[in-house]
């Protein structure tokens, strides 16, 4: 309820700084807003203040509420499942982190196949398979419930254990070896084939060299509304070196024509009488420049921060 409502503006701007920071990575998206001038992002910070950062990040939700049935009406799923999965009978292959008898259970209702490779010690599976010192290499047991969940053991180097709502308990061979390890592996192969053409790769386009970097440089620069033709390196277009420790925001966008109104909002460093030996915080926020800025009765940095 103390955040104000999201713009059109916000929401490019939100969009383009996530891309942004998948160039320019750092341990945590907080650190593009940090204090040390030596970690912080002065282009990001100057977008966006990072608790309207964090607001959006929490509470932006890519779903359409008006197909999901109410709560407490039948078919309501706070997870919002993928319909399009339901009812078809498709195949998912899963390892062990996920599989479980009651994850089986559950699609198995839903009528998505389910197979995947899992840990003994989840509950529901069988204690009563036969043990590793009993078996050889390629030896297998299984159990089958009245649900038709089958639950596998295969003695490879080491035993591996199995769950399945489809497969027939009887073709072991099928269950742990070819339907397995031929399925498993697409989300590493994805992987593989992405790094082959990661962000410095080079395309023609048009007889220019255009690298897949600089076109999300220019997309998010394009949903931040930032002109590129003032995002140059070292020193401002007027020669004026860049204050690593303030808020920047470029000069065109100061100096505008649109309409700067103040507004009250949570405490931030002042864009304009800010330094590191003598710090200042105010609740005053440009509108359009999104920076805070000291606006009293003997300090106006909000009029001195618009003129030229």
């Amino acid at each position: 309820n103390s955040q104000p409502p999201v713009t059109l503006g916000e929401i490019k701007c939100f969009m383009g700084l996530n891309i942004l920071m998948g160039i320019k990575k750092m341990p945590s998206y907080k650190d593009y807003w940090s204090a040390r001038i030596d970690l912080r992002d002065h282009f990001i910070a100057s977008c966006m203040s990072r608790n309207r950062f964090s607001w959006l990040l929490g509470h932006i939700h890519v779903n359409d509420n008006t197909l999901q049935p109410k709560k407490g009406h039948p078919g309501y799923d706070k997870l919002l499942r993928p319909i399009e999965l339901v009812g078809k009978h498709h195949e998912v292959y899963i390892d062990n982190f996920f599989n479980s008898v009651e994850l089986q259970l559950s699609l198995q209702n839903d009528g998505i196949y389910i197979c995947g490779t899992v840990r003994p010690v989840r509950k529901g599976f069988p204690k009563d398979l036969a043990g590793d010192k009993q078996m050889n290499r390629g030896d297998s047991d299984w159990r089958v419930s009245d649900t038709g969940i089958v639950a596998a053991k295969w003695k490879d180097n080491k035993p591996v254990h199995f769950l399945s709502n489809f497969h027939n308990p009887e073709d072991q061979q099928r269950i742990c070896t070819n339907d397995y390890n031929a399925h498993m592996g697409y989300v590493d192969k994805c992987d593989m084939y992405k790094s082959c053409y990661e962000i410095d790769q080079r395309a023609a386009t048009g007889g220019k060299s255009l690298s897949l970097k600089e076109f999300r440089l220019a997309v998010a620069n394009g949903l931040i509304g930032a002109d590129p033709e003032v995002l140059q390196r070292g020193r401002r277009s007027n020669g004026e070196i860049i204050n690593k420790f303030k808020v920047q925001v470029p000069l065109e966008r100061r100096t505008d024509k649109a309409s700067h109104m103040p507004v009250h909002g949570t405490k931030v460093r002042c864009a304009k009488c800010n330094t590191r030996k003598d710090p200042h915080r105010t609740r005053w926020h440009c509108s359009s420049c999104n920076v805070g800025l000291c606006l009293q009765d003997k300090k106006n940095c909000f009029a001195d921060f618009h003129k030229k």
